[in-house]
């Protein structure tokens, strides 16, 4: 067990190295400062792409929430791009040694290239994604897969988090994940008023 353990905090240890030299070559070459305006500017134009840009539209008696992941993908793919060239400057920069420039490089594809490539996959694959709310029912397409569920049949619904959970009258439990569908923070708290509104509304009646 300690063998172990020494092992593993010594494999944290050496990541830890590889990240803080790979830090340092990158500000090394491009400069701290820009990279720190790089990095504020990214995180913002993120928050402000997938957070706060509401998919809420209304059409007669119709409800559509269907995310436009056109502009959060951009960024996303403007960040990958930006990351790519700044592996090359890296790559044929004399400021900072091989070793450390192969950290630097290391760190700018895991962080800059890899992972915004892999969440603009995810917005794209979910991006045919959305729900549908009029007078009778709501409809819920995700991954291709259509559920339909009328306000009468359903006896109550939850929704915690970005998770949408419906109990049903006549058939078993509904579990929805509302953030694979691309919906954020904003959608979510107008879907849960549009559900209260229309399923008390057919309670009424």
């Amino acid at each position: 067990m300690s063998n172990s353990s020494g092992s593993d905090k010594a494999k944290g240890l050496g990541g830890l190295g590889i990240i803080g030299f790979g830090i340092y070559g990158i500000g090394e070459v491009h400069g701290y400062l820009n990279v720190t305006i790089f990095i504020v500017i990214s995180i913002l134009l993120i928050l402000v792409t997938s957070r706060f840009m509401g998919s809420r539209r209304e059409k007669q008696d119709l409800i559509i929430y269907n995310p436009n992941e056109f502009f959060i993908i951009s960024v996303l793919i403007f960040i990958t791009i930006i990351g790519i060239y700044s592996c090359y400057i890296i790559s044929q920069s004399d400021k900072i040694s091989e070793t450390i420039a192969e950290y630097a490089i290391v760190t700018v594809a895991i962080i800059v290239v890899l992972l915004p490539v892999f969440v603009a996959f995810s917005y794209f694959r979910n991006s045919f994604d959305k729900i549908t709310l009029n007078k009778l029912k709501f409809t819920i397409i995700d991954d291709g897969k259509t559920a339909e569920y009328s306000y009468s049949d359903i006896k109550s619904y939850q929704l915690k988090g970005s998770k949408l959970s419906l109990e049903l009258i006549d058939a078993d439990n509904k579990t929805f994940d509302l953030s694979e569908l691309n919906l954020n923070s904003r959608d979510i708290k107008k879907l849960d008023v549009d559900l209260q509104t229309r399923i008390k509304k057919i309670t009424k009646d």
